[in-house]
Formats: structure tokens, C-alpha cells, sequence
């Protein structure tokens, strides 16, 4: 999977979702990463680099208009909008390291 020029949703900033946030960015791919948790809430948030649409304190945006939705491991599935999974495809953080690292 190619991730430049694609729109790519992550979901949660913890430690997982801003690394895959770094890496979606880093291989081309328009980021916005969410978190429904306030700034204050969370850590290093200025680690994320300037091109990455960062979004939090609010609900989660809706999945239809990303390409590729990478949901954090500790966001429910009932945290976020639906989405079908065969027209979207949903990546863990964990495969999506592992699919595009090879």
C-alpha cells in the first residue's frame, strides 16, 4: 500500500497513535490525527510535525472522507463513525507498521 497523497485518519494520540501518525506524514500521506481527549490531557503533542492536521478535544471526525483509518488499540470501535471496512480499509497501528516497513 502506497501512502503518498493519501488521506489517512488516526485515531488517538497516545505513544501508538503519534507514531503512526510520524509515519503515515514521513511516506507522503495528508494526516489528520484525533483525539477526543483536551490537549492538556495528552503528551507531546509537539512532537507531531507541522503538516499534520492534529484535532482534539472534540469528537472524532468521520471516517468517510480518509482513504485509510488507523484506529488506536485503546479507541473502542463505538468511539468513531462506521465506515465500511470493504471500501476503507482499517489498519491496525501494528500492521500498518508491518505492512509498509517491509
Amino acid at each position: 500500500m502506497v501512502l503518498s497523497g493519501r488521506r489517512v485518519l488516526v485515531l488517538g494520540l497516545g505513544v501508538s497513535g503519534r507514531s503512526a501518525a510520524r509515519f503515515c506524514a514521513e511516506r507522503g500521506a495528508t494526516v489528520v490525527a484525533a483525539d477526543e481527549r483536551p490537549a492538556r490531557e495528552l503528551a507531546e503533542l509537539d512532537t507531531l510535525r507541522a503538516g499534520i492536521d492534529v484535532r482534539v478535544g472534540a469528537a472524532f471526525p468521520d471516517v468517510g472522507g480518509f482513504d485509510l483509518v488507523v484506529p488506536s488499540p485503546g479507541v473502542p470501535r463505538e468511539r468513531y463513525a462506521g465506515g465500511d471496512p470493504e471500501t476503507r480499509p482499517w489498519r491496525s497501528q501494528f500492521h500498518l507498521h508491518r505492512h509498509l516497513a517491509a
